[in-house]
């Protein structure tokens, strides 16, 4: 437990029995300065009993061992067999020591035994635990080095106080002795409390045990204990002569003493050598489980970095380390090439929404093997997420290349059992192939832009890149950004082509054409930037302007005239969940009737993702026709499965192609007579588009075709001259315009 002084700096912070040791030492200074005069009396004639010093100098020790104690007992963190040994051996090698000096004199010169020496002899025996003592807490404890040296300098002071004594009674000296004596004694004490007291003794006396077997200041006092008898006794007989005269008793106790201490120093080197063996055999433990833990931790970081470069599913190489490659690939030599193909899955939504997802796994799974077996262990294939794959092939003509690719483009679209059921899916190629290899990025967004051409070409097919893809890439990249800001500068205006009466030639609807005219006079052809608004999503935000502003200039002719306006809607728009609510403000913004405005769809409007998609598609149709607003199918004949979408889209009025009505100007009038004939079987209006002749408009009329547009009537004309174009051509008056023109397109 802490001490309540802990806090205190320096020397300030004390032990808890600070006023014991200072009595302590009050009481040895007091018995050592009693030795310095004889015995009975002062120099100023005060009393003494001969038996002071003795009774101070042994209640001293006696405080001092207690002290001491207690300090040795507070978690050395050692073993009873290692404590003993110690304490032990720490007991004779002392006495061993100070045998000769002390008692063994003593007794030799002093064969009678009186009150004096028997004290003497007691407090020898006290000052030989306490040096005892000092021994175990130096070697045993985590004692600092300025305790240490004062500790060691107590135990030798107060020793050799002791022999000096003995030396003293045994030559039957005055009790008062040389001062040597009495400086050494309280030398000893006073060592032995600033040992104590010191600050270093004070942070680490009491810790846990520390100090390794073979530590320095360990071996040399055992050095020290083990021969400082026999040295001392041989020093004795050397300089006073009287060590080899000693009787029998006194030499064999001596050599007892030799005897144990030098068979405790044996066992204390067995504990030793037993310590340094457990130590070792855990050092091994310890080494072999860090060298498991690193064995673990590097099979742990293979782990993670292989799941970080690679694709959990099919365990290709994702797309960080197919980068990676793209990046170390060297320039190839002798005129060889490296290709990169990428792969995208024509149809796998389908599967997952026809199957489910494990079923689509698994098929990506059979995929990746495919294309593994295909390109060979020298190409890289990777995943790059989804159904899309790539092929790095490195060092390779470009017909090796194309090889892969067209091997790919086969194996893929042989069928799949998978779950018990046969798929069939195919695939699309982008093949990028070049001697100069560019930076990563630049190789995938060439393959990236073949990829697109062979799905905008049909799929399950091979597209080439060239510097064409990217040209018309960086153009449309150019126009989308162009777009963002048309609405904003007033770039983007609405034009309208009248659609004409055959027989009466008047104007019955307006179609809405959206132009893109720039600042600088230049204009945009819509066959460029209304695809390029489709694919950046912003068709919706252009299209909802062309509607009402459409709808808003309309309104005036409609009540003047009667006529419709035709706004075209891109099947993005339809999928747009708030498309027919747009439509619903628009008219309720502008004052147009609903009967007044037709939408323009395409064919392919249907041709969606999903079947949820499709339902949302109805909806949005259903719920502008409830509001009176007719739709028309616009290029009919053209698109896919044109019947079967007749019987699911609701349909108003069928818009032939410009295909058809060519043919009918060069006399084959076939198809666009089915047309016409099946419009009229199903009720729908059907109006000729791109009448560009004369001959054209005579043989629509000829086939019974009321309604016809296109350059050979009017090129699409700004909002004033539709204002003149109505006043000259819609003679028949505001009155009855409206129910007639309205009426032709089937309201």
């Amino acid at each position: 437990m802490a001490s309540s002084h802990a806090h205190l700096p320096g020397s300030l912070r004390l032990r808890p029995v600070p006023t014991v040791l200072q009595m302590v030492v009050v009481g040895a200074l007091v018995a050592g300065l009693t030795w310095a005069f004889p015995a009975g009396a002062t120099p100023s004639g005060i009393a003494f009993s001969p038996y002071r010093p003795e009774v101070l100098q042994f209640a001293a020790s006696l405080v001092l061992i207690a002290v001491l104690a207690g300090w040795l007992r507070r978690g050395s963190g050692r073993s009873r067999a290692d404590r003993l040994v110690d304490v032990g051996f720490a007991v004779f090698g002392v006495a061993a020591t100070t045998w000769s000096p002390s008692l063994d004199l003593f007794f030799h010169a002093s064969p009678g035994l009186d009150v004096r020496a028997v004290g003497l002899a007691a407090c020898w025996a006290l000052e030989l635990l306490l040096a005892t003592a000092a021994v175990r807490l130096i070697v045993g404890h985590a004692v600092r080095w300025p305790s240490t040296v004062l500790l060691g300098s107590a135990v030798v002071a107060l020793l050799l106080a002791e022999a000096l004594r003995f030396r003293q009674l045994g030559d039957h000296s005055p009790v008062g002795g040389p001062l040597v004596a009495t400086l050494c004694s309280l030398a000893g004490f006073g060592l032995f409390a600033a040992g104590t007291l010191h600050r270093s003794t004070g942070d680490s006396g009491t810790g846990e045990y520390v100090a390794p077997a073979g530590a320095r200041a360990r071996l040399c006092v055992y050095l020290l204990l083990s021969v400082g008898g026999p040295t001392v006794t041989l020093l004795e007989a050397t300089l006073f002569g009287f060590g080899w005269r000693h009787d029998g008793p006194r030499a064999a106790i001596q050599m007892v003493l030799i005897m144990l201490a030098g068979t405790l120093l044996v066992a204390r080197l067995g504990l030793n050598a037993r310590l340094a063996h457990r130590r070792a055999v855990d050092m091994v433990a310890q080494a072999v489980a860090l060298g498991e833990a690193l064995q673990e931790q590097e099979l742990l970081q293979a782990e993670l970095s292989y799941r970080a470069s690679h694709d959990p599913l099919t365990s290709l190489a994702n797309r960080s380390l197919l980068r990676e490659g793209l990046d170390q690939v060297h320039q190839p030599l002798h005129g060889l090439r490296h290709g990169l193909l990428l792969l995208d899955l024509d149809g796998f939504k389908d599967v997952n929404d026809t199957f489910g997802h494990p079923v689509g796994d698994a098929l990506l799974i059979e995929v990746a093997c495919r294309i593994v077996a295909v390109a060979g262990q020298t190409s890289t294939v990777a995943r790059l997420g989804g159904d899309e794959f790539a092929i790095l092939i490195e060092g390779a003509d470009a017909s090796s290349v194309t090889a892969v690719a067209e091997r790919t483009l086969a194996t893929v679209r042989e069928p799949y059992i998978i779950a018990e059921r046969e798929i069939c899916v195919s695939t699309s190629v982008g093949m990028f192939v070049s001697q100069t290899w560019p930076a990563a990025s630049d190789a995938l967004r060439n393959a990236d832009l073949a990829l697109y051409s062979a799905k905008a070409a049909g799929k399950n097919r091979i597209g080439t890149y060239t510097p064409e893809l990217s040209e018309t890439q960086d153009r449309q990249t150019r126009l989308a950004t162009g777009l963002r800001h048309a609405i904003n500068r007033d770039e983007l205006t609405v034009h309208y082509q009248p659609v004409i009466d055959l027989q009466t030639g008047d104007v019955v609807a307006l179609e809405a054409l959206l132009r893109w005219q720039l600042v600088d006079g230049s204009a945009i052809p819509p066959g460029e930037f209304i695809p390029v608004a489709e694919q950046s999503a912003l068709i919706v935000e252009i299209g909802t302007w062309v509607l009402r502003q459409a709808a808003r200039e309309a309104c005036r002719w409609y009540e003047r005239y009667g006529t419709s306006i035709t706004v075209n809607v891109s099947a993005r728009q339809l999928r747009d969940p708030g498309f027919a609510e747009i439509v619903s403000c628009v008219l309720a913004e502008t004052g147009l009737p609903g009967h007044a405005l037709v939408l323009e769809i395409t064919e392919t409007v249907l041709v969606t993702e999903t079947s949820a998609e499709t339902d949302r598609v109805m909806a949005s149709l259903g719920a502008v026709r409830a509001h009176g607003v007719r739709i028309a199918i616009d290029d009919f004949g053209t698109g896919y499965s044109s019947l079967a979408y007749l019987r699911q889209l609701p349909v108003d009025i069928l818009k032939i192609d410009r295909t058809f009505t060519a043919e009918v100007g060069n006399g084959q009038p076939a198809f666009t007579k089915a047309i016409l004939d099946l419009g009229g079987s199903l009720n729908l209006v059907s109006i000729a588009e791109a009448v560009e002749t004369r001959e054209d408009a005579d043989g629509l009329r000829r086939l019974g075709c009321r309604l016809a547009q296109g350059y050979y009537f009017f090129r699409p004309l700004v909002p004033e001259q539709v204002d003149d174009v109505l006043a000259e051509r819609n003679r028949s008056g505001a009155d009855c315009a409206p129910r007639n023109t309205v009426a032709l397109l089937g309201a």
